[in-house]
């Protein structure tokens, strides 16, 4: 069957360089998984902290399992202003998810609010347009590639040379420097710095992870503030419901146009 789907978003990587990832901008679509793509490729650091072990482990750990990812992406300008991206992964046991992106005005480059269904057959799609209509569209297959983000938790985790505590459920992951290009940042920001991280694992799953960068406006050179936050919650108990507007498409496998105010 022919479901037409025009455009995917860089937070949805076109796996670029080797790396997973999300930021604001539209390509191409094919099967990826979202996540801040990181602006150069990392070296894993020496010592004990072994990130694609972890990241297999986290994959394994929400196996079957229902599970919600969250992400946020915060920029804070050197005037006080705050930009922010959210992305709400909701998976189910059986693989079928829903994802909801929401961004605030202040957030810079071409990114738009966007809901994702999965049925475990076809994926759903419905997008705000520059002109705040709301467009649906449908695609074979699963439209994320790897909705735990284990992948780009590996390659992020890689770039940092992380120290690891023990902790009665699992570790604690910190670092005050990762190597350059290792934080996730939006489109407009460059030379990101000054970086420091902290996560928690718990029974094997990336419960908690934060990012915090320096960096530069790419346009005006002012100082800009980056964070990057992840969090996985609601393991076994997270049960998304389809959309009727996602039903309605993938039974019809036709796109559509509909006014802003009809969110369904």
């Amino acid at each position: 069957m022919s479901r037409p789907l025009t455009a995917l978003l860089v937070v949805l990587l076109t796996v670029t360089a080797g790396c997973q990832g999300l930021t604001g901008e539209e390509r191409t679509p094919e099967s990826v998984t979202p996540a801040p793509v990181p602006s150069a490729t990392a070296t894993a650091p020496t010592g004990p902290f072994d990130a694609e072990r972890l990241a297999d482990r986290h994959r394994a750990a929400l196996s079957n399992r229902s599970y919600t990812i969250l992400v946020r992406f915060t920029i804070q300008y050197e005037n006080g202003t705050v930009g922010a991206m959210r992305d709400r992964i909701a998976v189910a046991s059986d693989g079928t998810y829903r994802w909801e992106r929401r961004t605030t005005p202040t957030y810079p480059g071409r990114t738009r609010n966007r809901s994702v269904w999965y049925d475990g057959t076809g994926s759903a799609v419905r997008r705000t347009t520059d002109d705040g209509n709301l467009t649906v569209s449908t695609n074979d297959g699963s439209y994320l590639g790897d909705p735990t983000l284990s992948g780009f938790l590996g390659r992020l985790l890689s770039g940092f040379n992380v120290s690891v505590e023990r902790t009665p459920s699992g570790q604690r992951l910190s670092s005050t420097h990762g190597d350059t290009g290792t934080v996730p940042h939006p489109p407009n920001v460059r030379a990101v710095d000054e970086s420091t991280l902290r996560a928690n694992v718990d029974d094997g799953v990336v419960s908690a992870l934060r990012i915090r960068g320096e960096g530069t406006n790419r346009r005006t050179g002012e100082p800009v503030t980056v964070w990057f936050e992840l969090s996985a919650a609601a393991v076994g108990k997270t049960d998304p419901t389809e959309p009727a507007w996602a039903k309605e498409a993938l039974a019809n496998e036709t796109g559509t146009v509909v006014p802003s105010g009809d969110e369904g």
